[in-house]
């Protein structure tokens, strides 16, 4: 079914230039998120301590290089107290994990920047130390980061078990962790409820078919995507779409006020635009 999902990207992108000119293209996307410092210092100094979800203290060698995260993270312009964590930020991290041999302060480094990517505010301060807490953390890094500059995702996803951490945060740190790879034919890619939500719409592409809830499934979800991005980015198309700006379309979504458009393009998403097609044939 790959060739439908790209016929109906290629679709989409001919009729919204704005969003065409955000996902076509060598340029990666940014990508930021701001996060709130001092939400996350008390959890990556000492587990959260006097705060209801303690986790436990945390290893020193671990709590000094988590720690390090919210030093080393650019300030968030005009915004005091805040941090962004940026695609830009993971990718160096990434690079200095692998140069660095999968070192322990690298990959702690890189996992606690990517729960700050991913998840910012609510759950994800303590959600990550109960993973910096588990004895299981560096073991389940190391071992799963290997495995996905290795190109093995099917390891890497029957590997991966941390405390505090499912899908689709597993998938997040794969996507991080291949990261260190410039080439997008390396790229791992994140799925979640509202990629799935998107796929589902499509005839014959339902979550039970295209991202069944095992490491088979996972690595299916990728290639077809990865498929996809082919297949958009050859002719007659002939626009280079990579495969983590196909995962983006999926994912993407207005704000809630926006309703159906975002504010700065007045396009509806992909999802949306699907939405309002009815039955995809």
């Amino acid at each position: 079914m790959h060739d439908q999902l790209a016929r109906l990207v290629a679709d989409y992108l001919n009729e919204h230039p704005v969003h065409a000119a955000q996902v076509t293209g060598a340029e990666p996307l940014r990508r930021c998120f701001h996060i709130r410092q001092a939400t996350w210092r008390p959890w990556l100094t000492d587990g959260g301590t006097g705060r209801a979800g303690y986790v436990g203290q945390l290893d020193s060698d671990v709590a000094v290089a988590a720690l390090s995260v919210l030093t080393d993270l650019q300030q968030a312009t005009g915004a005091p107290g805040r941090a962004s964590v940026c695609r830009a930020t993971l990718q160096q991290w990434a690079a200095a994990m692998v140069a660095n041999s999968f070192a322990d302060r690298d990959l702690i480094r890189l996992w606690v920047a990517v729960r700050m990517w991913g998840s910012p505010t609510r759950f994800g301060p303590i959600q990550t130390a109960q993973g910096l807490a588990d004895p299981r953390c560096l073991g389940a890094l190391r071992s799963t980061a290997r495995a996905v500059v290795d190109g093995d995702l099917i390891g890497a996803y029957e590997q991966f078990a941390l405390k505090g951490t499912q899908e689709p945060y597993s998938t997040k740190w794969f996507w991080a962790a291949s990261l260190a790879s410039p080439t997008p034919e390396h790229r791992a890619l994140i799925s979640d409820s509202r990629v799935n939500g998107t796929l589902a719409i499509i005839p014959d592409s339902g979550v039970n078919r295209v991202w069944r809830k095992d490491s088979s499934g996972y690595r299916d979800y990728v290639d077809l995507l990865h498929r996809v991005s082919a297949t958009v980015s050859g002719a007659p198309h002939t626009r280079w779409v990579d495969p983590e700006k196909v995962e983006w379309l999926l994912f993407d979504r207005p704000r809630p006020r926006a309703r159906t458009s975002h504010s700065w393009t007045t396009e509806p998403c992909f999802h949306t635009w699907l939405t309002n097609k009815g039955s995809v044939s």
